[in-house]
């Protein structure tokens, strides 16, 4: 509060100035820095789905192919059995256990037995151990045998390299090759004429180094082998976060990657014995966003739409910043304080962040590539604006139900809009190994057995899989109810510093000409409306400027000499220009006339673009009504106006 209400007597018989009223209506420098600070960052909100949207293009997201590898780690890789031996004839009889012969059905496991001998030829007996690949306890899981002609190698190796024949990766497909779901076989053999291998580049630019001439079969339920080529069994899964039209499918294929110029930071891995090289299991993943360029003009043209309806706040933020520089008084406002009043700027920002729900379950898909997180965490920020845009909306909706109540709660809408992002952000990446896995284990048909549990393992159905905004709801609606409400306690908490008082009474509001005529909120406010932030002279009160620019208003005067030269100039923020009936211009405080604007059409009226229809204006301090001020804006040019108090 600019001045206390001591001497109040003594202070009303002196005159009340425009230099005095100017003086008290500046903030201290801490308030201006920070005002402006939050107008920045507001205004980047919209640079983080425009840097969102460009990382997705410049990387191909929309239309995105890329080998995964999955080096032998503990935190995925786990033993299901090391029994079972394989000769020239498949699995020795009655050598593999339960846990690994229930992997597939019965006829299928016998066909694998025989597939490994047929592709392998061990010339003696050789050891397989057989391995889980996935998360533990349940979600999709791929089956990893590893061949040994010494001993059963380890499927978590701890002490380097492990020597190994062979290695076969076994997964389930739906496929054009097969009538039905089938299960699928990839092998390596670590033979000479097997050890080639060709690059594949992926769609970011890097590149991996695959074995050429993999073996693959596909197995029927039944043990039945009909006829496919590398490449004809891949699982599909189909998402669609925002809706049918723009579906994210996925095709999955399963290969070898040769990591012996850069191996996997891990304790163990297998190294083929006979050509020396380290093998890692891959998975060629390729998601295409269908209609995506739907999406890339629609939010093209909302961040247009938002910038322009913003272009108002840039030139008063713009404004404010400048004379803090040149440490002249200045007009700042918090933009966020008054989003309540731009239902316009809330429901494009709402748009704006909206697609974020799709980027977040393209990030998915890559989870654990470099690409893919930093595409996560780009959407979590725009997920949490749009739990707090939204919600701001249905704020305003509740405002215009009629209150029975005198008063009103306050709360900060920078406090729940940052605590809402960052709590969304906290919360929702601890989920994201979960989501992930999530995206694997979608409505399937045929799976693995692992452990006496079905589990899926790429033979998925054309339902599509439940979205990244269905699975993240709670972890989002959590943290935006929790930084309501310290947007509530931090609103009541200040503002009992600042006056002792809790709640914001709005009878007084009848009093001032300004706000009289404004629809005002119900129920609870971020707007800046107590008693407490009006300068008290005598027995009057003035509204700030400030207060009229948070609730969207911007203040203009006609240019001098009729030219708009200064619409952008230093003089520009500083001059008012006072009318005469003769056609002259007095400096007298009395008749200076302030025209109220929205902040919508501050730019268009500064250059010229449209004639300002006014709300009214400010003339001695007083505000009148547009019917009084409409016929004094025509053919005049206006400059922006850092504003005028208000009784």
């Amino acid at each position: 509060m600019a001045g206390g209400s001591s001497g109040n007597s003594r202070r009303s018989s002196a005159p009340i100035t425009k230099k005095t009223l100017d003086a008290k209506a500046q903030a201290s420098l801490c308030l201006v820095v920070s005002r402006i600070g939050s107008n920045l960052i507001a205004g980047a909100l919209l640079l983080v789905s425009l840097l969102t949207l460009a990382v997705l293009l410049t990387k191909g997201l929309f239309d995105r192919h890329v080998v995964m590898t999955s080096p032998q780690t503990a935190e995925y890789w786990s033993p299901l059995g090391q029994s079972c031996t394989l000769t020239r004839r498949g699995f020795v009889r009655n050598s593999c256990s339960a846990i690994e012969g229930n992997t597939t059905s019965p006829d299928a496991w016998r066909r694998v037995g025989s597939l490994l001998a047929i592709s392998w030829l061990p010339s003696t007996q050789w050891y397989i151990s057989t391995c889980a690949v996935g998360p533990r306890h349940k979600g999709w899981v791929y089956v990893v045998l590893l061949a040994s002609s010494t001993e059963f190698p380890s499927c978590v190796p701890s002490n380097g390299s492990q020597l190994i024949d062979g290695m076969a990766m076994l997964t389930t497909t739906s496929t054009l090759d097969a009538p039905y779901s089938a299960y699928e076989l990839t092998l390596y053999g670590d033979t000479m004429n097997r050890s080639s291998v060709t690059a594949a580049t992926n769609s970011d630019g890097t590149s991996v180094r695959l074995f050429a001439n993999t073996t693959q079969f596909l197995i029927g339920v039944n043990g039945s082998v009909p006829a496919t080529s590398w490449g004809g069994g891949t699982s599909v899964i189909v998402s669609a976060p925002l809706g049918p039209r723009y579906t994210v499918k996925t095709t999955d294929a399963t290969f070898f990657v040769d990591m012996t110029s850069d191996p996997p930071s891990t304790p163990g891995w297998s190294v083929g014995r006979v050509n020396g090289k380290i093998i890692v299991i891959a998975t060629s993943a390729a998601s295409v966003v269908a209609n995506y360029m739907d999406i890339v003009i629609f939010q093209g043209v909302v961040t247009g739409l938002s910038l322009l309806f913003l272009s108002g706040d840039v030139i008063m933020t713009y404004k404010g910043l400048a004379g803090v520089l040149r440490r002249q008084p200045v007009l700042t406002y918090d933009l966020l304080l008054g989003l309540e009043r731009r239902k316009l700027v809330l429901v494009l920002w709402s748009l704006n962040a909206a697609p974020s729900l799709l980027y977040a379950d393209v990030a998915r898909v890559y989870y654990g590539t470099a690409n893919g997180d930093e595409i996560w965490l780009l959407s979590l920020v725009l997920l949490g604006n749009l739990m707090t845009f939204v919600a701001l909306l249905g704020i305003t909706v509740l405002q215009y139900i009629p209150s029975p109540f005198k008063h009103v709660l306050p709360f900060s809408t920078p406090v729940f809009l940052f605590g809402t992002t960052v709590g969304v952000v906290l919360s929702c990446n601890m989920r994201y190994t979960d989501v992930s896995n999530a995206f694997l284990e979608g409505p399937w048909s045929l799976g693995l057995n692992i452990n006496g549990t079905d589990r899926p393992s790429g033979a998925y159905t054309a339902e599509a899989v439940t979205s990244v905004g269905a699975l993240l709801l709670p972890s989002m609606l959590l943290p935006t109810a929790i930084a309501f409400g310290v947007a509530i306690v931090y609103g009541l908490v200040q503002r009992y510093q600042s006056c002792r008082k809790w709640l914001i009474p709005m009878a007084w509001t009848a009093n001032n000409s300004f706000l009289r005529g404004r629809r005002l909120p119900h129920y609870l406010t971020s707007l800046p409306l107590g008693p407490e932030t009006t300068i008290r002279l005598g027995h009057k009160s003035f509204l700030k400027p400030s207060v009229q620019a948070v609730m969207g208003y911007a203040s203009v005067v006609e240019a001098i000499d009729g030219h708009q030269s200064g619409a952008f100039s230093k003089r520009s923020s500083n001059t008012s220009v006072v009318p005469s009936t003769n056609g002259t211009r007095k400096a007298s405080e009395a008749t200076s006339i302030t025209v109220i604007i929205s902040t919508y059409a501050l730019v268009p009226v500064l250059l010229g673009w449209i004639r300002p229809r006014p709300l009214g204006a400010i003339v001695a301090n007083a505000f009148l009504s547009a019917k009084v001020t409409a016929t004094s804006t025509e053919h005049k040019t206006f400059v922006y106006s850092r504003g005028a108090c208000v009784t």
